[in-house]
């Protein structure tokens, strides 16, 4: 079963986020995307580094995780990296122009890791039948 988890922006982050970004004339609405951009950021980072970490131990100790190997494991970790990169620009662009688009080449190099990361996690399944 799946949950939604609502993430409840006070005025004190809205605040602290005007202000990191230098900019009190900033819209509420602008902050609260920022605020869960960066909530989504912290997560992004945390998962690349638990990834590359699991990535290290597999490249010392023989499958810690059951059906991946390095090549799955390190294309997730460069996926969940350029994610957060892609999410930090964003909250860059959105604090200095309040512009919410992302970039066509940014989707492109997304999808393509995407199905890099695919490709590679469905031929390390094959390898350990």
């Amino acid at each position: 079963a799946r949950e939604t988890v609502f993430i409840k922006e006070d005025k004190k982050k809205i605040k602290k986020v005007k202000r990191k970004y230098k900019n009190m004339t900033m819209s509420d609405e602008t902050a609260k995307k920022i605020v869960r951009l960066d909530t989504l950021n912290s997560i992004l980072k945390t998962a690349t580094a638990s990834v590359g970490l699991v990535t290290v131990i597999d490249f010392f100790v023989p499958d810690p995780v059951l059906g991946l190997d390095e090549a799955a494991l390190t294309a997730i970790t460069g996926l969940l990296g350029y994610a957060s990169s892609v999410v930090n620009n964003k909250i860059d662009d959105i604090a200095t122009s309040d512009n919410e688009e992302l970039k066509m080449e940014e989707i492109t190099k997304l999808s393509g890791q995407l199905s890099d990361v695919a490709s590679k996690v469905k031929k390390s399944r094959g390898n350990t039948k």
